[in-house]
């Protein structure tokens, strides 16, 4: 089982029962690759975003009963609320 997120910067331990020691390897190889590319990468905004669901019972609230919001308004509304907030917790 590989580890969890939480505890992926640190090695596995041997009480997960038998397992070879290459896979074991394997596994701490493919999590030190992801964490390097995640570092190296940053945070984007599609990292950020607000729950879809959230912001889309949002968006329904203040429109009229029958109307319907578009997949790119609902993700340029998504982008535009993470941006805010952000913008408003590091003032």
């Amino acid at each position: 089982m590989p580890p969890r997120k939480s505890t992926s910067s640190m090695p596995p331990t041997d009480n997960e029962g038998p397992s070879s020691p290459t896979s074991a390897a394997a596994a701490v190889a493919q999590v030190t690759e992801q964490q390097a590319k995640s570092q190296s990468d940053g945070v984007s905004v599609e990292d950020l975003l607000l729950p879809r669901a959230v912001t889309q019972r949002l968006a329904k609230s203040v429109l009229p009963p029958d109307t319907a919001i578009q997949k790119d308004a609902l993700l340029a509304i998504q982008k535009a609320a993470t941006v805010f907030i952000s913008y408003l917790s590091s003032q």
